[in-house]
């Protein structure tokens, strides 16, 4: 099993809820242990005195990185069933600004803030409160911020993309900074406890260095080409009837992502279908989707799939008759017949039920059965028996 192990369906929901805790609790107590549950030891990073927030923190990404990467290397890891949030430029350059604003401030986080109330501290207490009351305010203003909150959306952005290198070069220079931002900080707490008439805060120079020499090892494994084979050139695309995918939509949309590769694009397209964005090749576009989601393809018989399909290492299939079939099937209000046998109404309720859930519109109700006339149920009542 690789990893991520819940998203690779390693365990159920109720493990991954009990694991969540766990780990919480464990985050909670080295937060804790590195001192972030009091205001002084957090805010003495912005007057230089007391860098243990930049190391802890640097720290924590770069094995975070490094360990990535080399999962990946190691074809323990498959990237493309992580989810990574979208960018928005925007919204997050103003949300950054707002969120150290606060921290200087008050001298805590979110996260610290609730280590703060674990340990009894009333700051602590108030600042997470703050941040409850903040929530809740934007959630109500949220119809009136909507337009900024989804404004600056660059899709899901990578330093890779970005700098358009390798991502073993990007692991290099994130640690090579974290090295150079450890020894500078250092060295600045020294600056300033000498100006001060300080001590300077007690350093683990050995275990600083071995954890060094430790992640640049790893950085190097890193580089190593993915043990994990790519695909064949030649797609092997199965296929997906429209009863299928529609209940599937219907009973577990998250399994599946709808590709729409038709030449126009309709103009009631099936819901929740995507497309890659103007300029974005399919090899990059298919690659960020979770391969552990079936890819079904809405496409013309006649037209050839795109080569760059092979970069998704997940389960492809087509739909059977198209975008038309779909459209006729579940999107347009099914029809009464005249003879509606038992077999005809059920299916005719199952359509009517997911063309509500499709498209919200309201659909022509099952006919119901014939009542028999008054006489005849009272004469049948009367005489009783079978015959």
């Amino acid at each position: 099993m690789i990893f991520p192990l819940y998203q690779l369906d390693a365990f159920q929901l109720p493990t991954a809820k009990a694991l969540a805790v766990i780990l919480g609790l464990l985050f909670g107590l080295v937060l804790e242990r590195s001192g972030f549950g009091r205001a002084p030891v957090l805010a003495a990073q912005f007057y230089y005195r007391d860098n243990r927030v930049l190391k802890v923190m640097f720290t924590s990404i770069v094995t975070a990185l490094v360990g990535l990467s080399v999962f990946r290397a190691f074809g323990l890891l498959d990237f493309g069933a992580m989810v990574v949030p979208k960018t928005f430029l925007w919204p997050m350059l103003a949300g950054g600004f707002l969120l150290g604003a606060g921290f200087i401030m008050s001298g805590y986080c979110p996260g610290t803030s609730i280590v703060a109330t674990a340990s009894r501290k009333l700051d602590g207490l108030m600042t997470f409160v703050g941040v409850a009351l903040g929530s809740i305010v934007f959630g109500f203003a949220y119809p009136w911020v909507k337009g900024f909150f989804l404004s600056g959306d660059m899709g899901v952005y990578r330093l890779p993309d970005l700098l358009h290198v390798p991502e073993p070069v990007v692991v290099l220079a994130v640690f090579v900074m974290a090295v150079g931002a450890f020894v500078g900080a250092e060295a600045l707490e020294k600056k300033v406890a000498a100006k001060e008439h300080a001590p300077a805060p007690m350093g683990l120079r050995p275990v600083r260095n071995g954890v060094f020499v430790t992640l640049g090892v790893l950085t190097l494994l890193s580089f190593m080409p993915p043990l994990k084979p790519a695909r064949a050139a030649g797609l092997e695309v199965g296929t997906i009837s429209p009863w299928t995918l529609a209940r599937t939509m219907v009973k577990d949309r998250s399994s599946i992502e709808i590709l729409c590769m038709r030449r126009e694009i309709p103009k009631k397209p099936i819901p929740g279908a995507i497309r890659p964005p103007k300029g974005m090749s399919w090899a990059e576009f298919v690659s960020q989707i979770p391969t552990t989601r079936t890819l079904v393809l809405v496409i013309e018989k006649d037209r050839a799939l795109p080569q760059g399909l092979s970069a998704f290492q997940g389960k492809i299939v087509r739909l059977e008759g198209g975008y038309e079939k779909f459209k006729k099937l579940f999107m347009e209000p099914p029809k009464l017949e005249g003879d509606m046998t038992p077999a005809k109404l059920r299916a005719f309720e199952e359509r009517n039920a997911i063309f509500r859930f499709l498209t919200g519109s309201k659909a022509p109700s099952a006919p119901r059965p014939k009542r028999m006339p008054r006489k005849t149920r009272r004469k049948l009542k009367k005489d009783g028996g079978c015959g």
